[in-house]
């Protein structure tokens, strides 16, 4: 079996098989939003900030598979994203959504680790994407003039900070999720 066949294959079952991934990942939200908040509840707050941190990390995770997968199923099936099965493609969508709408009303969910490093990486992202894409509009013949050289110095200039100061964002893992000590005298 080469890894087309394979791939084909696994692309079937999971065609065939999107509703049911769909009721597996928003019954594993729910259990585990359920648990985050027992555990808040019984006083135990590194419990609860557990489970809330494994249930974003698993729906992020989720995201980013199902997006890579529709990726690689575009390059080798040549299928769009809307000839994929509709449960399979909301299935990490509907999950994060229905994850933050139940974490949210009893953990603050920005003050999570897992939450400061999805919101990290994508400003990462995002701001390479925007360096490559100021960076394709001065290619061949657009940097022509003094303007144009000093502009696009600039731009790599400041674009270089902000990629230097997310990066030590991303890799300073503070435990900033642990509780103040008003919080604790709260619990």
């Amino acid at each position: 079996m080469t890894l087309e066949e394979a791939f084909r294959v696994a692309h079937s079952w999971l065609m065939g098989h999107g509703l049911d991934l769909l009721c597996c990942s928003l019954t594993f939200v729910v259990a585990c939003t359920l648990a985050s908040y027992l555990a808040r509840g019984g006083g135990s707050g590194a419990a609860s900030r557990f489970f809330a941190n494994a249930v974003l990390t698993v729906t992020l995770v989720e995201a980013a598979a199902v997006a890579v997968y529709a990726v690689l199923a575009g390059s080798v099936l040549g299928s769009s994203l809307l000839t994929l099965d509709a449960s399979f493609v909301a299935s990490p969508i509907v999950s994060l959504a229905l994850a933050l709408a139940g974490l949210r009303l009893f953990v603050p969910v920005g003050r999570l680790a897992v939450a400061r490093l999805a919101r990290d990486l994508a400003a990462f992202g995002l701001v390479c994407a925007a360096l490559v894409w100021v960076g394709s509009r001065f290619r061949g013949w657009g940097v022509v003039f003094i303007g144009s050289i000093f502009e696009l110095l600039t731009i790599v200039a400041l674009a270089f900070l902000l990629l230097a100061r997310l990066w030590r964002s991303i890799g300073s893992a503070s435990d900033d999720d642990e509780p103040s000590a008003s919080e604790g005298a709260d619990a």
